[in-house]
Formats: structure tokens, sequence, C-alpha cells
């Protein structure tokens, strides 16, 4: 575990300029530290493992001068399933489709239209000796209709909305 101290003492060591983490682990360690170190700034943040809100977001930028922050989607099963460039928003996320093919289902297993909210299944298309198959990563989300993303990219959107089970 990173101590509030130990994160200073390395930040004044390299003076590095991102970070990455889960949101509720790596918020209250930033803010610790911009509360013994008021001159601490960060350019990207990176996290993983939640949707992060829209006030810690504010904050980010605000206090630390953060330019970019962005999440991955991903599992220690099938590696990452989609990321967000500068253009997506919010929770939203560009799958990346050309190594998973991701699917939104309902509690009975069947494919749900666009914009409607489900259940996150992953299949790995590059796992040959223990294949992944439609494996439930315990999320859920809501595939993006509509004009593709300002960024360029043709890949399909997910909107990332959180754990679908009551693992804490």
């Amino acid at each position: 575990m990173v101590t509030v101290e130990s994160f200073l003492e390395i930040w004044d060591r390299f003076a590095f300029n991102v970070v990455q983490g889960v949101p509720p682990s790596l918020m209250p360690l930033l803010r610790q530290a911009f509360e013994k170190r008021p001159s601490l700034r960060i350019e990207k943040v990176m996290y993983a493992g939640q949707p992060m809100n829209p006030a810690d977001r504010c904050w980010l930028s605000e206090n630390l001068g953060v330019k970019t922050i962005a999440s991955v989607i991903g599992t220690t099963e099938s590696g990452q399933i989609a990321y967000q460039c500068p253009h997506c928003e919010g929770n939203v996320h560009h799958l990346i489709d050309d190594y998973n093919l991701t699917e939104i289902v309902d509690d009975n297993g069947q494919p749900v239209a666009d914009e409607t909210p489900g259940k996150i299944l992953v299949t790995n298309l590059h796992k040959f000796a223990l294949p992944v198959v439609r494996y439930a990563i315990g999320d859920s989300g809501a595939i993006v209709a509509g004009a593709p993303c300002p960024c360029g990219s043709s890949s399909r959107r997910i909107r990332y909305i959180g754990r679908a089970d009551n693992i804490m």
C-alpha cells in the first residue's frame, strides 16, 4: 500500500507527471498529498476499475492541473477491452474489437439493443491456449449509438456503467 509520504518521496525523486489507479484508492491519496504539498502537479491521470465521478475529475483539473484524465476497461483474463480518447466524455470508451468481441446482454444472456444497459461479456480473439468465451466481467454498460467519435475512430463505443453484481 502506498502511503502519502512514500508517494511524495517518489514524486520528489523522479518528478513523474502521470499516475494510474482505481478512483477509491487514488483520489484520497492525491487529496492527502495535495494537502501536504500544495505544489503537487500531475499532467495525466489514468484510472480503471470503476467510473470516476465528475466532481473528482474537476478537483484533479483545478487543484493538480491535470490536463488528461482517461479510463481503461480491462480484465486479467482477456486484457484491455476499451479506452478513452481525448474526445470520449464521461464514461464513454472506444471498444478494442480487434482483440476482443464485446457483447452487452440481458440477464438471460441475450444481446440488447444499442443504448440499452446490460451485462458486459467478452470473448478474447487472441487467446488460443486458454480461450475466454463470453466471459461475464461483472460490469455493466451500453453500446453507444449515433455518429462516430470526433477523433475519427470507427470502433464501437461503450458507455461504462460500473459493477453489475453485488461484489464490493
